[in-house]
């Protein structure tokens, strides 16, 4: 306590502490203003329905607008005759499948259809048959809003049958409001289907259902099955079924239960645990996440690298396309994840299923829909770059869990900044993004230029085993440190020597994380050594093993274990870096904990 009393001293009294302490000021974003329609849009009260006001908005240059104005009207409207033609006209779009730019297709019948069961339920009903059978399953989604609209229960069970998941979500989240617990069989067989939002929705209807052996079964064969499918991002539908089984298991499926608590996620794993726990069996959760690799491009990109995703929107769906600059300087590692996954064309081709044109859009997803995504998380890298109009962030459903689906704030969003990283930000076309409808389709993602080295600095007369710590403590820096960490500064670390791998690794992390030298400390082998102050996290650099032209390079890890009874734990972390072209380039990052 002296040791730290004393440092905090110092630092206070010294002036200069201040400045070393804090990362230098990110670029902005560009500023962009708003499209004038947006005015018109937000012009519509929701809470002041002014009837006369939405039929002149029905017929607005813009087509966001019409289709707001769709979505106030209500029975008070059910007299104007105006806003009743509009909504007539627009239903014999209902199969037209595709749209020129600032055209429609589908939507506005969809939306009418909705619309006309709030105000004349009888034209909707007879409207809503070829709705329903319509090919397009993001037709049918509105048909299951307009048969909630309508109270039809029969249109609801047939859709809860619906082969598209997003369908049979949609129809069971409305037909368990209406009829409880009548329906349950309906719900009880979404819990086999493929999507998680089809199950989740199954699962979360069942709530409150009586305990039965055959309850018990399926509800447990559908854990185990989801638990197969190892997606990370299962997670929602997999905690709601385990919700339900929480609340009809017994002591005849103990055994079953206690062999849940084994899982890639840790916190399915201690949810199992704990009701087998309580079922009599006393069970200790253990979890073996998924290595989660960094991408090479990480280093590039945290280094200043300027590569820019160009998103090419179908011509089926309106064409164009605007440009994504990558923000490598505050979130190297899922910009790196988003390159690798365009080069493999995994957005090509999907569709952007949510579209709130006065806040955001987001996709794509495999299922259109924002409970499928890609099987493993993407960790949060909450940084500085505010969610301003024009930036791109990652969609999220709680802490690390960015499942691949972007969102792209139409307009000043601040308040999403302590929950989701921005990784991007439109530079070019914007225009383009602000007119995307729901369900328009990416044609493909493409990166039009190599990626840049601008900020990289040059290892070409460097020493390599220099110039591989330097590349590793780079990593270490913008991958580890970046996420809250904090490195060991003791003033007796010095005493392991000064060699030129230690001064390569001050260095590297100093300039990675715009420190003075002087706040940077190093040394090998903290096993025995490594102090904590709190819950803080300690990283130590150790010093490299160079075969050839590959240099590994381990990194100490001391951190609080909360889980159970409070103890220190320690693990490794593997920084792997090769010599290739005759320059040194990240390969792998691998960790291996032993607590």
């Amino acid at each position: 306590m002296a040791l730290i009393a004393r440092r905090a001293m110092a630092r206070m009294r010294d002036a200069r502490f201040a400045s070393r302490d804090s990362l230098g000021a990110v670029p902005a974003p560009p500023v962009y203003a708003d499209p004038a329609w947006r005015v018109r849009y937000r012009a519509l009260d929701p809470k002041n329905v002014d009837c006369t006001a939405l039929a002149a908005a029905l017929n607005d240059s813009a087509w966001h607008v019409r289709l707001h104005a769709a979505d106030l009207v209500n029975v008070t409207c059910a007299g104007n005759a105006d806003i009743l033609a509009t909504l007539r006209a627009w239903l014999p779009a209902v199969s037209k499948a595709t749209r020129a730019s600032g055209d429609a297709a589908w939507q506005p019948a969809a939306h009418a259809l909705v619309a006309l069961a709030r105000m004349v339920p009888a034209e909707a009903l007879a409207a809503l048959p070829s709705f329903m059978r319509n090919d397009s399953h993001w037709v049918r989604v509105y048909a299951a809003h307009a048969a909630a609209a309508l109270a039809d229960t029969l249109a609801l069970r047939t859709l809860a049958r619906d082969a598209n998941d997003n369908v049979k979500e949609a129809a069971i989240d409305a037909l368990s409001k209406l009829t409880g617990h009548a329906d349950d069989a309906l719900f009880i067989a979404a819990l086999g289907a493929k999507g998680y939002q089809a199950v989740r929705a199954g699962a979360h209807a069942l709530k409150g259902i009586g305990p039965s052996p055959e309850l018990r079964r399926t509800l447990l064969a559908a854990t185990i099955r989801l638990r197969r499918d190892s997606s990370e991002t299962s997670r929602d539908a997999r905690t709601e079924v385990m919700a339900r089984l929480s609340e009809v298991a017994d002591v005849s499926i103990a055994a079953d239960v206690a062999a849940l608590a084994s899982d890639f996620d840790c916190e399915l794993a201690k949810v199992a645990a704990t009701l087998a726990t309580k079922l009599g069996v006393a069970t200790a959760s253990h979890c073996t996440p998924f290595a989660h690799v960094v991408p090479a491009d990480a280093v590039q990109l945290a280094f200043g690298a300027d590569v820019r995703l160009r998103v090419v929107m179908a011509k089926t769906s309106g064409g164009g396309s605007f440009v994504v600059r990558l923000r490598g300087d505050v979130a190297p590692i899922m910009s790196a994840r988003i390159v690798a996954l365009v080069k493999s064309h995994y957005y090509d081709g999907r569709a952007w299923h949510r579209v709130e044109p006065d806040f955001v859009i987001q996709g794509p997803s495999p299922d259109d829909n924002e409970y499928v995504g890609h099987p493993r998380f993407l960790r949060d890298e909450l940084g500085t770059v505010p969610h301003v109009r024009g930036t791109v962030g990652m969609s999220t459903r709680g802490h690390d869990t960015g499942d691949s689906q972007w969102f792209v704030n139409l307009k000043d969003n601040p308040r999403l900044g302590r929950d989701y990283t921005v990784f991007g930000e439109i530079v070019e076309g914007i225009e383009i993004a602000d007119g995307v409808l729901e369900g328009d389709v990416i044609e493909r993602i493409q990166i039009p230029s190599s990626m840049k080295r601008s900020a990289q600095p040059s290892r070409a007369s460097a020493a390599r085993d220099t110039a591989a710590i330097e590349m590793a403590a780079a990593i270490a820096a913008r991958a580890i440190v970046g996420q809250g960490a904090v490195f060991d500064d003791r003033e007796t670390i010095d005493s392991v020597g000064a060699s030129s791998w230690t001064q390569a690794i001050r260095g590297a992390i100093a300039s990675a994380m715009g420190l003075a030298l002087s706040t940077v400390r190093s040394y090998v082998d903290c096993t025995n050594a490594c102090r904590l102050i709190g819950d803080a996290s300690v990283y130590t650099l150790e010093r490299p093993v160079i075969t050839g032209d590959t240099a590994v390079v381990w990194l100490g890890h001391v951190f609080r274990q909360t889980i159970g009874r409070s103890k220190i734990g320690r693990g490794r972390h593997e920084i792997v870096v090769a010599r290739r072209g005759g320059d040194w380039v990240f390969v792998r990052w691998g960790t291996v904990f032993s607590t």
